[in-house]
Formats: structure tokens, C-alpha cells, sequence
């Protein structure tokens, strides 16, 4: 069903276009990740307890748990049945044979 909707258009096809931009995309972003986040490689690497000691690892598990929370209730009220179904019904088109 969707190579019969993405026909190949002359040499690359939509499917080998998205590879390639893709690709890209994610060659910058490695880049843009090593500017902002020197890394050692040759650096033992850090030991659980100090992560787990890190109160700003806390603090972000802390906001990843509340957001989920809101989200899951909002989604269970009565104003978060339209913005489901409507993303039910634009995923349906992504659905492979």
C-alpha cells in the first residue's frame, strides 16, 4: 500500500530522499553535540552512585514524571478526546500492508 502510493520519481524516490535528509540531519547534530559537550574518550566512566547522587538528575526525573501525569490526564478528560482522535486518524495513512 505505500509503495503504491510513493511511486519512485525518476531516480530517488520519497523514501531515499527522507534517508538521505535524514542522514544529514543527524551528521549536524553529532557535530553540534560535540561543540556544546566535550567528551574523553579515554575517561573511566562515572560510577551509578553519582548519577544517582545528582540532584539535577532528580529534578529532570521529577519533571518527566509530572509531565507524564498531565498529559495522561489531560488525554482522559474530556478536552483530550479530540486531539487523540485526530492523531489516530493522521497516523492511520503510516499503517504498512
Amino acid at each position: 500500500m505505500f509503495a503504491a502510493r510513493h511511486r519512485s520519481r525518476g531516480r530517488f524516490s520519497l523514501v531515499t530522499g527522507l534517508a538521505i535528509w535524514q542522514a544529514i540531519q543527524a551528521t549536524s547534530v553529532q557535530a553540534h553535540v560535540k561543540w556544546f559537550a566535550p567528551y574523553i574518550v579515554g575517561a573511566p566512566p562515572a560510577p551509578v552512585s553519582l548519577t544517582l547522587s545528582n540532584e539535577w538528575f532528580w529534578l529532570g526525573i521529577g519533571f518527566v514524571v509530572v509531565f507524564f501525569a498531565v498529559a495522561r490526564a489531560f488525554e482522559r478528560s474530556r478536552f483530550g478526546d479530540p486531539p487523540v482522535k485526530d492523531r489516530i486518524r493522521r497516523t492511520q495513512l503510516l499503517k504498512f500492508p
